[in-house]
Formats: structure tokens, C-alpha cells, sequence
């Protein structure tokens, strides 16, 4: 004898208002001391409804296990593997047949941290590691943790503290030190700073018009007004290029450099103006090269390509279970959550090396991390203008962007059918987006420097919606249940975005930032005494405990080499996205971009 018992699905942290729509799961009749029977695979409807066959007469618990389902492509074949995602028990009387609203935590929000990001159920993640990359980071580990146990030894008990060079020679070598060894000079020049803004790692730092004549471009990173931490100095660059044949020359750099005093006060506040005629020209570019360093390790890496991708990866996986665009855009974002935690322990957290190797106080971080993403959204995005011949950033994406779309446009075309019959989970992920994005803080253009374009900043004047009175940053795909005029390609649109940002962007920040600081003479977080001296001044650098963790984590970053388009490790990257890249791939090379190097997803 059997009953049915029906019961509906619904999102813990949002209650009834929010029902887990076309959710596959699996049921099963659950002993405390025999094996689980099993019910088979069932899947909710649009409600979150459901309803399954279970014996009579007797009181028993009902186990769920909600399954989301991996797309893989193997030797031609297209195979959707499940992955046991959360699982929920329920009691039932001897008497039940209807459960009611059965709230599960699936893909929470965290609510401890200024930008959208997935949380916990019970102390476990929405995903974790794959298992080819978690053995590729166990082994980066192996190499790289003995290093750094030897040298913080050494440090702890010599009287003779190590030096930069000695931290130095036991690292990887750096796209800085190769070219030094081959032409040196080479990489401290005027030409080789000029480069680095527009090509470097740092991609949120976008060159301009200068504001005073635009015959000129300038580049600014300001840290605005914060109270003094610990040992670092802090320094705003604004540096005026003028452009040449063969590139980008600084031929201005003023820099407000802050030195800690006592109580959070700074104990000076100097305004220096540097030429190229000045002796110590050279230490200001490499106070340039510094602040570079920070702040696209904090806007560029983390803010447009860590806390971006985790936004709508949570958004991807809480809605879109039968609509064909989980397939484009899964692939690319399988890790990004379980790389977040890691991050909030080394990387931007109170112990990260951001807050413990600069200037910048964890509240300052956050509050850059909110200000910045306040604005940050897909509808107006699209690459940079070239503003250069040597402009291979802007070249490089756009090649990819364009490399893209057309994928996109072939994908849209081949499963619009599917798209549009399951547009109402478009709608939800939609909602999502929009409901938990921030809440829309406009940002001030800084008046010295005239933006070439807005393709990838503000567009204040598109229009964005408000939820509970308050305006959101992240603008919505759809409105409805059904597409309306245009919707489809705003929803190309959002895609576009999330896999230019997950995978180039992120490829290009990720794969530069080695180069950009883990050669300790050419950059660091942060100098101190004044800032402005030689490269290996043991005074204006920091302390040798603090480089030797810097590097180390900069140094595993580079070493942790798993989830790539082309290699296609777990068989998940559409084909023709590979396809597209193969194709593409000479052109990539001669813009300085390895095409097996563009990632696939972010997990490191």
C-alpha cells in the first residue's frame, strides 16, 4: 500500500515567496540503521511543487537530495552528470499527505559581506573544488610551502635577516627578471611604465584624456581619505603620458604621499611633483609601479573579476535548472565559490595579504569593494577603445569579445526555442540579480582625467529599477515571464559579459599580477619611509617577514595551473567556444595573449 504526499519546495532564506522551480532531486525512505530505500528522481514544478508515492501505515523520514546537473562533452557526446547538491530530511506522521512548504538552504546569500556572495548551510559550501584542481593546488602547495617555512626560519632566527635577493632567487622567474637579464634597463624605463598602464595586469586602471590638455592622456589612482595602519605608507599617483610612435611616455608624476603616525593620524602629508629631469625619477616610477600593483590587485583581480563572477554565478545556479543557457554559462563558473572562501582567509580578509601588506584598513577594502561594484553592471559593457598601435589589451579584447559573440549569436539562434519555453527562469534569475545587487551609488568621474569611452563604466543615464525604494545597480534581463522586444538579446547580452569576465578578463589579471609584482625590487603592496628611494633600500621596503608572504602567495597563484578553455580538463567548455579560440589563436599570439593560458573558469 502506498500514499501520495505532495509538498512544495521552497528557498530557506526567502521563505514561501520563493519556490525551488523545476528542481530535480532525488527521494529516498530513510532509516537511522538500514540502507536508504530509494524513490527515484523526481523534479519540482514551477511552484516548487511535487508530489511522490510512499508506504502507509507508519511513521518514517523522507530524504531529499537536490541534484544539479553538469553538462560534459565527451568523444562527441553530450552527457548531463548530477551533482548531490543539498539535502534536506523530513519527518512524516502516519497520517501525512501534504508536507507543506519545505524549506531547504540551497545556494544561500551571505549577509556578512558588502557584495553579493554565496553562504553556507551548515557550515558547507554551494561547491567545492574539482578533483583534478584540488590535486594541481595540493602539489603548488608542496612546492611552494617549504620555501617559505625555510625562509620565515631563517628570518626568525638569523641575526642576519634574509635579504631581497635571497627571498628573491628561490621564487619563479618573472617576466620583469627574464627581460632584465636579456636588456637591462630595459624594464625601469619610461617606456616599459608607459606600457604597463595601458597593457599591465591592473585592467580597472583605464588611461584618459588629460583634463588640462588634451593633447595629453593620464592615468590616476587616488585612495581618497583614510586614517593611518601599521607600517606603510600611503601614496596617490597621477601620471601624464604623452603619446609617441612607440608608445605611452610618462613625462609627469605628482604623488601625495601619507606616512603613518600614531592613533591612526598620518604624521606627514607631502604633495611631490616628479620629472624625468629629477634624480629620483626612477623611485617614482617605482612608487607608481607599486600602487599599480595594489590596486589592481584589489579592483581589477578581486572587484571586476572574483566578486562579479560569484554574483551571477549564485544567480546561475539558484534559477536556471531546464533553460539552455545554464549550459553556456555553467561552465565558467563551477568554482568561483569554493576559491572565494580560500580568498577570504589569504587574500582580502583581515588576515589576507592585502590588509596585512599595505596601507589600506579591511574597512577601506570593503568599502572600495561596495563603492566599486555599486556601479558595476552588464547591460552598457563592452571593451575599451584602442588608444595606441601598442594597445594589446584593448586589441586582445576585443578580439576575444567579438570571438564571443559570435559564438553566442550561433548559440541563441540554435536553442531559442528552449530559451524562450523556459523564460520564466529567466525572469527569476533575473529577479535575483537585481534584488541582491547593491544598492546603486553612483561614483564622480575624477576631473583630471576625460574618459576616451564608457564602455565599461557608468552609463547613469540607462535606466535602472528600484526594489523596496531603493535603486539597484544591477539593471534586470526581463520583467516577465515571457520575452518581450529586445530581451533576448539583453539576455546575449548578460552573457556576454559573465564569460568575457570570468575567463579573459580574469585570465589576463590572474596570469599578469606574477609579473607585475613578484619581482620584489620592481613592486610591492607598499613602501614606507617616505617611499621614495632605492630599489633595495631595506628602509623604504618592507620588512623581510612580510615579503616573504607576500611573494609566497603570489607565487602560488602561478603555480596552481588547472581549468583551461583549451585543455579542457573537466570536458565541460561548449565546443565551440574551443573551437572559436583554436581558430583565433595566431591572432591572440601576436598580441602577447597565449590562448592556452586564457582560463576557463576561476578557481585560483
Amino acid at each position: 500500500m502506498s500514499r501520495t504526499v505532495t509538498g512544495r519546495l521552497v528557498f530557506q532564506q526567502a521563505g514561501p515567496k520563493r519556490p525551488l522551480h523545476n528542481m530535480a532531486f532525488t527521494a529516498a525512505v530513510h532509516h537511522p540503521l538500514l540502507p536508504d530505500r530509494p524513490l527515484g528522481r523526481l523534479r519540482t514544478d514551477l511552484d516548487g511543487r511535487f508530489s511522490v508515492e510512499l508506504p502507509t501505515g507508519r511513521e518514517l523520514t523522507l530524504r531529499i537530495t537536490l541534484q544539479e546537473r553538469h553538462r560534459l562533452y565527451k568523444r562527441g557526446s553530450v552527457v548531463d552528470e548530477d551533482i548531490a547538491s543539498t539535502q534536506v530530511d523530513v519527518h512524516l506522521e502516519e497520517r501525512t499527505i501534504d508536507l507543506g512548504d519545505v524549506p531547504v538552504g540551497f545556494w544561500p546569500y551571505r549577509t556578512d559581506f558588502p557584495t553579493p556572495r554565496a553562504g553556507a548551510v551548515d557550515g558547507k559550501l554551494a561547491q567545492s573544488y574539482t578533483k583534478g584542481f584540488s590535486h594541481t593546488l595540493a602539489k603548488a602547495v608542496a612546492r611552494s610551502a617549504p620555501v617559505e617555512g625555510l625562509l620565515l626560519a631563517q628570518n626568525a632566527l638569523d641575526h642576519e635577516k634574509p635579504s631581497m635577493a635571497e627571498i628573491q632567487k628561490h621564487q619563479p622567474e618573472t617576466l620583469t627578471l627574464k627581460v632584465e637579464a636579456e636588456t637591462p634597463g630595459k624594464t625601469r624605463s619610461d617606456l616599459w611604465l608607459g606600457d604597463q598602464l595601458l597593457n599591465g595586469f591592473n585592467i580597472e586602471l583605464r588611461v584618459g584624456r588629460d583634463a588640462d590638455d588634451p593633447a595629453r592622456f593620464r592615468a590616476v589612482i587616488d585612495w581618497g581619505d583614510m586614517p593611518a595602519k601599521g607600517l606603510f605608507d600611503l601614496a596617490d599617483v597621477d601620471v601624464v603620458l604623452l603619446e609617441r610612435p612607440e608608445g605611452m611616455l610618462p613625462v609627469r608624476i605628482t604623488a601625495r604621499i601619507r606616512q603613518p603616525g600614531q592613533g591612526g593620524a598620518w604624521a606627514s602629508d607631502e604633495t611631490r611633483t616628479f620629472t624625468p629631469e629629477d634624480d629620483d625619477w626612477d623611485a617614482a616610477k617605482r612608487l607608481v609601479r607599486c600602487q599599480y600593483l595594489l590596486h589592481g590587485a584589489l579592483h581589477g583581480h578581486i572587484i571586476r573579476a572574483h566578486f562579479q563572477t560569484e554574483m551571477y554565478a549564485l544567480a546561475v545556479f539558484r534559477n536556471l535548472h531546464l533553460n539552455p543557457v545554464r549550459d553556456v554559462l555553467a561552465p565558467h563558473l563551477w568554482e568561483i565559490v569554493a576559491q572565494g572562501h580560500d580568498g577570504d582567509n589569504f587574500a582580502w580578509g583581515p588576515e589576507g595579504i592585502l590588509a596585512t601588506q599595505s596601507a589600506v584598513t579591511t574597512a577601506v577594502l570593503y568599502q572600495r569593494m561596495a563603492d566599486a561594484s555599486a556601479t558595476m553592471d552588464w547591460k552598457t559593457f563592452q571593451p575599451r577603445t584602442v588608444l595606441h598601435n601598442t594597445h594589446r589589451y584593448a586589441k586582445a579584447a576585443r578580439l576575444y569579445w567579438d570571438m564571443v559573440g559570435q559564438t553566442l549569436d550561433d548559440f541563441f539562434r540554435e536553442h531559442q526555442a528552449g530559451i524562450v519555453a523556459h523564460w520564466a527562469e529567466v525572469r527569476r534569475f533575473s529577479d535575483d540579480l537585481v534584488d541582491h545587487s547593491l544598492p546603486y551609488a553612483p561614483q564622480p568621474d575624477d576631473p583630471r582625467v576625460v574618459p576616451v569611452d564608457r564602455n565599461e563604466l557608468d552609463h547613469p543615464d540607462v535606466p535602472r529599477v528600484s526594489v523596496d525604494g531603493v535603486t539597484r545597480t544591477c539593471r534586470p534581463v526581463t520583467l516577465t515571464d515571457t520575452p518581450a522586444e529586445g530581451e533576448l538579446a539583453a539576455l546575449q547580452q548578460l552573457c556576454h559579459y559573465v564569460i568575457f569576465n570570468a575567463t579573459f578578463n580574469h585570465s589576463w589579471t590572474h596570469n599578469g599580477q606574477y609579473d607585475a609584482g613578484g619581482e620584489l625590487a620592481y613592486a610591492t603592496f607598499s613602501l614606507r619611509n617616505g617611499s621614495i628611494g632605492g630599489e633595495t633600500d631595506p628602509a623604504i621596503n618592507p620588512p623581510p617577514k612580510l615579503s616573504i608572504k607576500s611573494i609566497s602567495t603570489n607565487t602560488l597563484g602561478t603555480r596552481a595551473n588547472y581549468g583551461f578553455i583549451l585543455a579542457d580538463e573537466e570536458h565541460d567548455v561548449p565546443p565551440a567556444l574551443k573551437a572559436a579560440l583554436k581558430a583565433n589563436a595566431d591572432a591572440f599570439r601576436a598580441l602577447g595573449q597565449d590562448p592556452g593560458y586564457i582560463r576557463s573558469r576561476i578557481n585560483i
